[in-house]
């Protein structure tokens, strides 16, 4: 051991460099300095490599505005030339032809039915929408002040062309200060769509390999199988998405099918192509949606013809046959516009690489399942943490001379690994932290924390080494070594939770199938998902057919965006979900409980297995409140925290229950809908059915079973007055001396007794 280090020593500075390197690896700054220069590094020693063959980019340059003699704005061409490559590229059979273009309206109709009657006749053209970020504000009264949100919405391209299209994506990049390095397969804001590269990946796989994916499928999924075959799944236009979302979901929802399928994939003995493909299809499949570009180098090393030689080529040599076409602009057509990107190539010598190119590296990657793949975080950090445990303690434990000697083989190992990782199975392991931060930092603390307790006191090389690690950090984390603590995040959150339930959902399963019943499902809850992200929530659970929504907000004041929002949300659930039920045999009938107060945001479990979820009593609460529809035959119902001060709805006092499991009471409103869309029978029916609850919380038990009764012949379908009309058939008793007669009548649900009426717990 280095005499000048006692063990203890030696044990504290490996914990605090092995901690301080998975606190930056943690943190956005380490991402950002491993995409810089770990990944950087790695692309730099490899060098450019081929990309694969089976997709070319054909680009709209300046050579081709010149030779067919147009306009340098692409914009201005006319869609005829389009048309007239669709058609050229038709007799060379590509599999997709994908147009990284916006093709929005325009004002020559001839052209665009040109081009229309070119595309529906290729069936394999993909087209190009976007996303448009769209603010919106809301103006609150009563003092609480006032703000925006913002939603993305789709743009498709004419409707004519997006009709005739196989199919329509946008390309979406994550946001980069420098060099583009992840890429969209969903976009989960926009409603979990497919992205551009995703839609050409999907339509070319599917077109080469489904009759062995369904051989596969038949063995390990059956059910999934049986769907596809007895439908017909890819017959009918545009259905690619949809099968393929059927697939994923299917074996998501199946553990333990990644072996089984690579095994059999395996055993087909099919062509190299075909193979590759499968498995690349399959490790598509439980990926995340951002994932890092395997770039093959700088603008041009995708095979690219310019677009008036695609257009005059005779087809002799059938470049584009089997292969995936894609169109788009290049950067020299328009330079002062600066449209392009760089990557870690062209970024070294200051050449942008165009769009068309970026959408094409990504549809390579997924084609030969090429894209870089890091590590799980937990993975990550504890690489990180062994490694500076392992740097600190040979520096702390052998002599110098020998731990040089021993840092240099093993990151010479560790550079060898990691690079043969990432040529050979497409792995990131981190090499910033590792040789920049902790190398570097566990020699230096070592050396010094040497020097000094060879010189002077303990007490004064505690100080000095201060100067290299700050003390709170050493504190806190010489008593923190629990991953799971450092990994967990959550926090006190205000907010709207929002329940939702189906009814008759047991008898439901019972009459269908699984299959049948899941697909059933998967739409319902494709109507409801998209409403809570549009309006600024998120769906926090799902366990069968009952739903959680939150709207979560720091702030404690009751804020009038946030109910508003959640309220908007559960009044376009109920309306889309009846208008779903009139075309559905099994109807879902919704009911929706809401409740604003604290929550906890955060993960819930185990490093083994986290769960971002809201709890807390406001979630009990909301579903509570959905269940009390059931017994009042209403939708939707909310309370009195919610709607107090909240303009442009329609709210009807229910009256004042306590629920179950609970001890305190609530009042509770029912949610009918907007204030400019109510007729002035729901003016009059409030007005007497307040007057009815007035009487009921007066402890008029009589007086008010006889006014329920003769309003009800004016609204023979309203159920909350026939709730009390039963509740009080059944309960007209004195329970309670005269001088209690001005307390507030109270119903409380209790699973024993049934209803019964209680003064209100103070």
């Amino acid at each position: 051991m280095n005499s000048s280090l006692k063990k203890h020593h030696v044990f504290f500075i490996a914990i605090s460099i092995s901690l301080l390197g998975a606190l930056i690896s943690l943190s956005p700054m380490g991402d950002k300095l491993e995409g810089e220069y770990g990944r950087s590094w790695l692309f730099k020693i490899r060098g450019k490599i081929p990309a694969p063959e089976q997709v070319i980019i054909i680009s709209i340059d300046k050579a081709s505005a010149d030779f067919l003699e147009l306009p340098n704005d692409p914009q201005k061409w006319p869609r005829s030339h389009y048309a007239n490559l669709i058609n050229r590229l038709k007799q060379q059979t590509p599999t997709v032809i994908a147009f990284n273009i916006i093709f929005d309206e325009s004002d020559d109709v001839e052209n665009d039915e040109m081009l229309a009657a070119a595309i529906a006749d290729a069936s394999n053209v993909i087209l190009s929408s976007y996303l448009q970020v769209r603010r919106y504000s809301s103006d609150a009264d009563n003092g609480y002040g006032s703000g925006s949100y913002s939603l993305e919405q789709i743009i498709e391209p004419a409707a004519i062309l997006e009709q005739a299209a196989m199919n329509v994506s946008p390309f979406l990049l994550p946001k980069t200060s420098t060099t583009v390095n992840k890429f969209w397969t969903y976009k989960a804001s926009a409603g979990d769509i497919p992205t551009f590269p995703l839609s050409i990946f999907q339509s070319y796989s599917y077109k080469n390999i489904f009759p062995e994916l369904l051989q596969i499928l038949q063995k390990i999924a059956p059910e999934v199988y049986t769907q596809l075959s007895k439908n017909n799944a890819l017959e009918a236009k545009k259905h690619m998405m949809a099968v393929h979302q059927l697939i994923r979901t299917a074996l998501l929802n199946q553990a333990g099918l990644d072996s089984q399928f690579i095994q059999l994939v395996d055993k087909a003995k099919l062509p190299a192509v075909k193979e590759q493909l499968l498995k690349s299809w399959f490790a598509l499949i439980h990926s995340d949606n951002q994932l890092y570009f395997n770039h093959y180098g700088s603008g041009g090393t995708i095979k690219t013809i310019p677009f008036y030689q695609a257009l005059t080529q005779d087809g002799s040599d059938d470049l584009f046959k089997n292969k995936i076409v894609l169109i788009g602009y290049s950067d020299d057509l328009q330079p002062e516009k600066n449209q392009g990107f760089y990557n870690v190539f062209s970024s070294q010598n200051g050449e942008s690489i165009s769009s068309i190119e970026i959408a094409a590296t990504a549809v390579a990657n997924l084609i030969d399942n090429s894209w870089l793949k890091t590590l799980l975080t937990w993975e990550k950090t504890l690489l990180i943490i062994l490694w500076g445990a392992v740097i600190a303690m040979i520096f702390g434990i052998f002599s110098y001379g020998v731990a040089i000697i021993i840092v240099i083989l093993l990151s010479g190992n560790y550079l060898l690994i990691s690079y043969s990782q990432f040529i050979s199975e497409q792995v990131l392991l981190p090499l910033f932290i590792p040789f920049i931060i902790q190398l570097p930092l566990a020699f230096f603390v070592v050396s010094f924390l040497t020097y000094i307790q060879n010189k002077r006191q303990q007490q004064k090389m505690q100080k000095i080494f201060s100067y290299y690690i700050p003390d709170d950090v050493v504190t806190k984390y010489s008593k923190n070594t629990n991953i799971e603590e450092l990994s967990a995040y959550g926090e006190l959150k205000y907010g709207v939770c929002v329940a939702t339930d189906v009814g008759q959902y047991t008898t439901l399963s019972e009459s269908l199938s699984p299959t049948e019943l899941n697909s059933l499902m998967n739409n319902y809850y494709g109507i409801m998902f998209p409403l809570v992200k549009r309006n600024g929530g998120f769906v926090s659970d799902v366990i069968g057919d009952a739903m959680l929504a939150i709207w979560a907000e720091s702030k404690l004041e009751k804020n009038i965006r946030t109910r508003k929002s959640a309220c908007i949300a559960a009044l376009q659930i109920k309306a889309d979900i009846e208008h779903f039920n009139k075309t559905q045999s099994n109807n879902l009938p919704t009911r929706i409980g809401l409740h604003y107060g604290d929550m906890y945001l955060g993960n819930v479990g185990t490093q083994e297995h986290f769960e971002y979820r809201a709890t807390g009593d406001t979630i009990n609460t909301a579903t509570r409140i959905e269940g009390l529809n059931k017994l009042l035959g209403t939708k939707i119902l909310v309370s009195a925290e919610v709607v107090d001060g909240l303009a442009g709805f329609v709210a009807r006092e229910i009256g004042t229950f306590i629920l179950k499991g609970k001890t305190r009471a609530i009042i509770v409103y029912e949610l009918l809908g907007y204030q400019d869309e109510m007729d002035d029978r729901w003016d009059s029916l409030n007005v007497f059915f307040k007057q009815g609850l007035a009487l009921f919380r007066q402890h008029q038990w009589v007086d008010a079973l006889q006014f329920f009764i003769e309003i009800q012949k004016k609204y023979p379908d309203d159920k909350p007055i026939r709730f009390y009309i039963n509740y009080l058939q059944h309960h007209l008793v004195t329970e309670y001396p005269e001088s209690d007669l001005e307390q507030v009548a109270v119903i409380k649900l209790d699973e024993k007794l049934g209803l019964s009426m209680e003064r209100p717990v103070s």
